[in-house]
């Protein structure tokens, strides 16, 4: 039986650049930004061999309809893609990051990009494909925790630590000049 815990967990976070919004869809709205109240936040999920640390401070879920078209943030390589048809729409932590959404991860080079609640993926997209910056991946969907609000998650994150871990980075969009801080999304208006 897998066993998942929030913990405290505190690192040192550069900013990182070179991305754009990975959706068209204005205005911008965000239902949960940095350090947000619900799942951005470090967590860890123990196994009967070990344990796993995720850190999901810094991902941002823009609020959007389902069927939303969703666009390469910057050039890279498919290094993932994950599909999905199970979904939970509820509140509890440990039963939410159990379900696993469907999701692409993008490979920069120096850094990932994930794109996660997506319901279709582009038919261009395959393992190792080489993506550009803008392109359309994909489409948004009822996978993963989605809770109450359809949104699509957005995460950069670091080279993996270690199997399965996942430290996710801040980043700046070229296209949006706004905080993403979670305190901070409702004075953006």
């Amino acid at each position: 039986m897998i066993q998942i815990e929030k913990i405290e967990y505190e690192r040192k976070v550069s900013y990182t650049d070179g991305f754009k919004l990975p959706i068209k869809k204005r205005p911008i709205k965000i239902s949960q930004g940095y350090h947000g109240p619900w799942s951005h936040c470090p967590f860890k999920m123990i196994f009967p061999r070990g344990e796993v640390v995720t850190d999901d401070t810094y991902s941002v879920d823009f609020e959007v309809p389902f069927d939303t078209e969703v666009f390469a943030s910057k050039e890279g390589r498919i290094e993932k893609i994950n599909l999905s048809e199970k979904y939970y729409e509820g509140s509890d932590f440990s039963r939410g990051i159990r379900t696993s959404p469907s999701q692409i991860i993008i490979n920069h080079g120096d850094n990932l990009s994930l794109y996660a609640h997506l319901g279709t993926i582009s038919d261009e997209i395959q393992q190792d494909a080489h993506i550009k910056k803008g392109q359309l991946i994909g489409k948004t969907g009822k996978t993963g925790w989605i809770g109450p609000t359809p949104h699509l998650h957005f995460e950069v994150f670091g080279p993996y630590g270690y199997v399965g871990t996942r430290l996710s980075i801040p980043c700046n969009f070229e296209d949006y000049n706004k905080s993403l801080e979670h305190s901070q999304i409702g004075r953006n208006s």
